[in-house]
């Protein structure tokens, strides 16, 4: 059964031309994360220099893991918490109609 694992990033307070650089393939990447299914939510916070993420693994290692394939990886500082509960609202799908 896997687990939940959010994830507190702290991002520099100076941002450098070479992080901004490194952050538009940092969102592609979460894109990818989010459409595979392994990234089950992402937010981000410039005001207050945060990212939260929430992995889904079988184990903290394996987020770990996830975590190191981030661009940003090697410009920021974080903090890794395994959830006893994450809730989120369903994604709503449409019926279809057989008319």
């Amino acid at each position: 059964m896997n687990t939940k694992y959010l994830i507190e990033i702290d991002l520099p307070e100076n941002l450098s031309d070479q992080f901004e650089d490194v952050l538009t393939l940092h969102h592609h990447r979460i894109e990818e994360m989010i459409m595979s299914g392994t990234l089950v939510s992402y937010s981000e916070s410039f005001e207050d220099n945060k990212i939260w993420l929430v992995f889904e693994a079988e184990e903290k290692s394996e987020a770990l893991e996830y975590l190191s394939t981030l661009p940003i990886i090697d410009f920021v500082e974080f903090d890794i918490f395994t959830l006893s509960v994450h809730e989120q609202k369903p994604i709503d799908i449409p019926s279809f109609s057989l008319n």
